[in-house]
Order: C-alpha cells, then structure tokens, then sequence
C-alpha cells in the first residue's frame, strides 16, 4: 500500500519538473516580451511609422496642433514619386516634423505626410494653410480612393495652379465622416526665405472671415490710390517748381505702392500672373524706399543748412544703402538665395532705426517748424510698426492683417509730410513774394537812375555829337583840301614826268652811242619815271571814284576776242619769268565801258604774274552760265591768308604776299577795281587758301539779261 501510494501521484500535487518547466516558460514569455519592447524603444527614430492619426471629434472653426502629426522626408536629387513615398510611409522611414534637422534646406523639396480621421456623423471641408511655400503639390485620398492633387504656392503662374482665386498657400479638401485621409504635401521654399510648414486647418468659413477680400480690396484700392494721387501730385509740383523735393517724395512713394501690391498678390494676380519669378526680384526695387526717404528727407528740411554734419551723413548712409542694394541684387541673381544677406539686412535695419531716431532727437532740438511735421510723421510711422509687430505675433501670418496698421501709419506719415510741403510751399511764396516786392522797388529805383542817366548821357551825346559833327565837317573839309591838293600836284606832276619819260625814250633810241653804265643808268631812270606815273594814274583814278565823277561810256563786248587781245600785252613780262598764260574762252557778250573794264582786267593779270613764281602758269577762264558772265583769273602764286581775305580791297592795303621779281606795288590797284566793277554793276571775289594759289572772279550780267532786267 504504501509503495502504492508512493508510486501515485495527488491531484493537489505537481511533478517538480513539470513546474520548472512552467517556469521557464513563463521567465522566457515576459524576456522575449521585454527584449522586443527593448528592440521597439531601442529602434532610430526614422524606423517610426506616420501612424499617427488626428482625429476630429467635434465641429471647430479651426484646429491647432496638426504640425505634431507631420512626417516629413527630403526628396533625394534624382526625384520621388507619390508612390515611392506611400512605400516609404508604408515602411516607417519618414521623420516625425520635430525630430527633422532644422531649419530647412532652400531650394530643396520636401515630402510631407499625415491622417486625419473624421469621427462626425457628417462630411467636412476645410482649408489647410500649410506655410511659406513657393511650390507647393498636396494629393489626398481617403480609404482605397484614387489620390486628388492640388497645385498651389507662391512662385507657381496662375494657369497652373489648380484654384486661382484661393490664396496660394492654402488647399482646401474634404474628409468623409468616419474615414481616415491619407495626405501628403510636396512643398519647396522660396529661393529667397526659409521653408516653413504651418499646418493650421480651417473651416472654408473661418478663412472667408480671416480673409474678407472684399474689405481687403476696399482697402487696398483706398491705399493704393491715395498712394498715386500723391504721387502724381508731387509730380507735377516737382516739374512746376523745378524742386528735387517733390521727385523724391514722389519716389518713395511709388516704392511703398509697389510693396504692398506685391505683397497683398495686386501684382500677381494681375499684372505677372504667369511670371510669379519676377516678383522675388521687385522686392529688391521696393529696397530703395529708405534711399529716396532719406534723399526726400534733406531736401525736405535743407538739412544742408539746418545740421550740415547729419546732412553729411546722410549722404554717406545713402551711398552706403545704395551699394547694399546693389551688392544684394547681384549677390541674388549668382547664389540665388539670402545666405548672409538675410543678416547683413537685419543689421542694416537696426542700424537705420538706431540713426533715425538719434536724427529725429538731434533735429528736435532745432525747434525747426518744418522739422515737426518730419517727426510727428516719422512718429506716426514708427507707432505703426510697433503696432504690427505686436499684432503679426498674435493673428495669423498668412491674413496680412497686421499690414493694415502699418498703411494707417503711412497715410499719417505722408499726411504730415504733405503738411509739410504744403507749410515749405507757403514759406517759399511768401519769400518768393518778399524778393518780388523787393526786387519791383529795386528796379524802380533803378528805373529812376537809369531815366536820370539816360538823360544826363543824352544830353552829353548831344554834345558829343556836335563835337563829332563838326570835327567830321573839318575833317572833310581837309579831306577836300588834301584830295583837291593832292589831285593839284599829281596833275601838276604829271607834264613834268610825261616830258622826263620822253626825254629818256629819246636817249634810249640813240644808245649806240652812250656807254653800257649810261645805258643802265637811263634803264633805272625810266622804270623809275614809269612807275611814279603809274602811281600817279592810279591817285588822280582813286580820287575821280571817290569823288563819284566817273563817266561811263557802256558799250557790247564779246569777252573772249577782248581778253585774246589784252593778253598780248603781257607776253613779254610773262615770258621774262616763264609764265604760261592760258586762255579758256567761251562765245559771251557783256556791256562794260572798256576803259574801266580794261584796268580791271590789267591789275588783275598784272598781279597773277607779279605774285607767281618763275615757271608757273596763270589761267583766264571764260565762263557762259546763262544769265551772267563770269571771268576767273587763275595763279599758282603763295595764296591769301584770312586776314589778308579781311583787307582785301581796302586802299593802301599791304598784304602777306609778296611779290616774287621784286615788282613795286601801291596797294590801290584792287580797291580800284572794285569801285570800277561795282559802278558797272558787276561783282568781284576772290576764292584762295594760303599756299594753295588765288582765283579773282569778275562777273558781269550776260548782255540780254541786262537789257532785260533795265
């Protein structure tokens, strides 16, 4: 018995194996459990899955913290589909939002994933501000359904966006009630900012109200045109005043226009709807609003003369702003991106806070009251951006509602500054008026002297005329004296030196008989009483023109037999210096007295071979052209000078060349000719370069054009 109840096992009673076993077990159950919830927590984050779902329980107007739903993963250079990224969600590889390296990469799309899972008993639309993007492509599908797409962002033209009266960086999209949507959003940012991934919901109604675009428009038109109304106006006072002041002013304006139709889409929507790039590079052009305000702002209070050292700076802070916008324009279209000019602007700005009020103190202290409309409108201003700073933290960033206070602030501004104008316009005119008054009593008195002047040298011309009226009758009469004097002894002279040159033209008949200096000597003596008689025809013919007691006998002559045969008179004189005379005729008639028409044509002949070199030519030229007749004297001689051209045909006149022989000359042969062709109603000229020769032109009317014309 014993042994039999040894060998038989109670059912209170277990084996000791069989329970080390159930122990074993059990410690292998819960190891294995920890190790995989060791293995699960001990996992990189990246192996996470975007499981997470955000959950809508209840109807809101908007929902907040959908950002730490957000799985974000950077798409690689060679491109991700929508499909590959699903596989990737699929396999846990997306980062959670707040784990990704921040700040995020410019230029570089990023992939972005989350659920949201309706729990109503209803469907919902809402509108997703997703945050600053230029491109943006959002797909979304609930359950087994096909993905929907929408295109959006800032730098995407209007035709491709898929609603272009929605605000570009919202997409709006509807969850059926008790479904799951599966949402991901390929997002770029802006070349020219920080990619920022906002993830704020709305219901369409909320946004209608955040955005109201009527009263935005409203708005905005009322800024905008009062913008141009004052832009055009200082225009136009600026062209009417000749005053940079205006321009300037005018300038700052255009570029705040140009900023807030930027900013608030007026540009994108309807000037570059389909060249959004252009506008990244606008902004650089509404930069120079601080230029032109600066430039505005000394000539606005002539600070040159209020604080010449701050005007002075002034300028050195333009030129300096100047190269900055310069270098950061440049800096933008090669790197394409901030970099460190999102610092160097921020410094820039600080710096021109810094200056400005320390300029609004040091020209307060000028108790200048032109100087109070610049600073209650700087004040105006500076308020304005503090009420928008304190704003932007508390609204939402994609209203632009906080701008709204900055244009209150600006219309004050360019309300004090137009006061401004209006106060310098009105001191101006009174001044301008003050000169004027002043100016009038001026010229009156200087009327007053000039009348007492005038009258004083009247009287004195008066006398002075007598004077010279009477000296000029003595001055005649001697004149008178001197020429009949004159005509006296060459008259009186003339018998004796026409008996002296016979005398020696006897003698020189008979000189065979007289020795070779006699001979010589009666040679000079000849020449000489020659040409104290040529002289002497010359006076008593200057003193019959000038004593208009010529006595013209007109008559036809055919130029060019006359010309042939006066040129036979200058062969020996040609010959002795080897001159070529050449004679160029055409068939003309002239009507000429052939006395005058006979010394005109000598002295001119004569002087062509008397101022040409030995072995030249000198050419007479016949010219018919029609209605009149001209005949040129051509030589090859040292030319005229201009100066010489001044004296030409004055009397007594010596000009620069000289004649080549040694031939004697009195200086009145052209002023003869002159008087003698201008009484037979003809005309004289001469057409010479130094060095280059001289042609002298007579020119007659032709004989039938004279008949004619009397």
């Amino acid at each position: 018995m014993l042994s039999k109840r040894t060998n038989e096992e109670s059912p209170d009673q277990q084996p000791l194996e069989l329970k080390m076993k159930s122990r074993h077990h059990i410690f292998l159950s819960v190891f294995i459990c920890v190790g995989v919830f060791m293995l699960i927590n001990a996992a990189p984050v990246h192996g996470q899955s975007s499981s997470k779902v955000f959950v809508i329980n209840e109807d809101q107007e908007e929902f907040d913290g959908l950002i730490d739903y957000l799985y974000l993963s950077k798409e690689p250079e060679s491109g991700l589909t929508l499909n590959e990224l699903i596989q990737q969600d699929q396999n846990g590889l997306l980062l959670p939002f707040e784990d990704f390296e921040q700040p995020l990469e410019r230029g570089q799309y990023y992939w972005g994933s989350f659920k949201i899972k309706n729990n109503l008993d209803h469907d919902l639309t809402y509108a997703l501000y997703l945050g600053s993007m230029d491109f943006i492509e959002f797909y979304y599908a609930a359950g087994d359904a096909a993905y929907e797409q929408i295109d959006a962002g800032f730098l995407r033209p209007m035709s491709e966006r898929t609603d272009p009266n929605e605000h570009p960086l919202i997409v709006r999209f509807t969850i059926p009630r008790g479904e799951i949507v599966n949402c991901y959003v390929r997002a770029r940012n802006r070349k020219f900012g920080k990619l920022e991934f906002a993830m704020e919901l709305y219901t369409p109604r909320k946004v209608a109200k955040i955005l109201d675009r009527e009263k935005r428009n409203l708005l905005q038109g009322i800024f905008q045109g009062i913008l141009w109304i004052m832009i055009i106006y200082n225009l136009f006072f600026g062209i009417l005043n000749r005053d940079r002041t205006y321009f300037y002013y005018a300038a700052y304006m255009f570029t705040l226009s140009l900023f807030f139709a930027n900013l608030f889409g007026i540009l994108s929507k309807y000037i570059f709807p389909e060249i959004p790039h252009i506008l990244v590079y606008i902004w650089l052009i509404t930069q120079t609003a601080a230029i032109f305000y600066i430039q505005f702002l000394r000539h606005f209070l002539n600070l040159k003369e209020l604080l010449p050292k701050w005007d002075k700076a002034a300028g050195y802070i333009n030129v300096a702003m100047i190269a900055f916008v310069i270098f950061k324009a440049v800096y933008f279209l090669i790197a394409q991106k901030y970099g460190i000019m999102q610092y160097l602007s921020q410094i820039m700005i600080l710096a021109g806070v810094i200056l400005t009020v320390a300029l609004v103190i040091a020209i307060y202290k000028t108790r200048n009251t032109l100087a109070r409309y610049f600073i209650f409108g700087s004040l105006s201003l500076g308020i304005a951006m503090a009420v928008s700073l304190v704003l932007f933290s508390q609204g939402e960033e994609f209203t632009l509602s906080y701008f709204h206070s900055l244009q209150i602030g600006i219309i004050a501004e360019i309300a004090f500054f137009s006061l401004g104008l209006g106060y310098k316009m009105r001191t101006m005119d009174r001044e301008r008026q003050s000169a004027q008054e002043k100016l009038i009593q001026q010229l009156q008195e200087n009327q007053r002297i000039q009348a007492q002047a005038n009258l004083e040298l009247e009287q004195r011309v008066q006398e002075r005329t007598k004077e010279i009226q009477l000296k000029n009758k003595e001055l005649s009469n001697l004149s008178e004296e001197k020429s009949h004097l004159i005509g006296i002894v060459a008259h009186d002279l003339r018998n004796p030196l026409t008996s002296a040159l016979s005398v020696t033209e006897l003698m020189s008949s008979d000189q065979d008989r007289l020795t070779q200096d006699q001979n010589e000597y009666l040679s000079v003596i000849r020449n000489s009483l020659k040409r104290m008689n040529q002289m002497i025809v010359k006076i008593l013919d200057v003193r019959a023109v000038e004593s208009k007691k010529l006595n013209l006998n007109l008559q036809p002559v055919e130029v060019g037999s006359f010309v042939e045969k006066l040129l036979q008179r200058f062969k020996e004189p040609s010959a002795h210096k080897g001159i070529e005379l050449v004679l160029n005729k055409k068939s003309s008639q002239i009507e000429v007295d052939l006395n005058y028409f006979t010394q005109v044509l000598e002295n001119l002949i004569s002087n062509a071979l008397k101022f040409s070199p030995a072995n030249r030519r000198v050419q007479v030229n016949i010219l018919n052209q029609g209605e009149s007749t001209s005949l040129e004297v051509v030589d090859q001689g040292p030319g005229l000078t201009a100066d010489d051209h001044k004296r030409l045909f004055g009397k007594y006149q010596r000009l620069s060349a000289k004649p080549t022989a040694g031939e004697s000359s009195t200086g009145l042969g052209l002023s003869i000719a002159k008087k003698y062709v201008e009484a037979m109603e003809g005309k004289i000229w001469c057409e010479s370069e130094a060095g280059k020769g001289a042609k002298f032109v007579v020119e007659f009317k032709a004989l039938g054009m004279r008949v004619n014309s009397e």
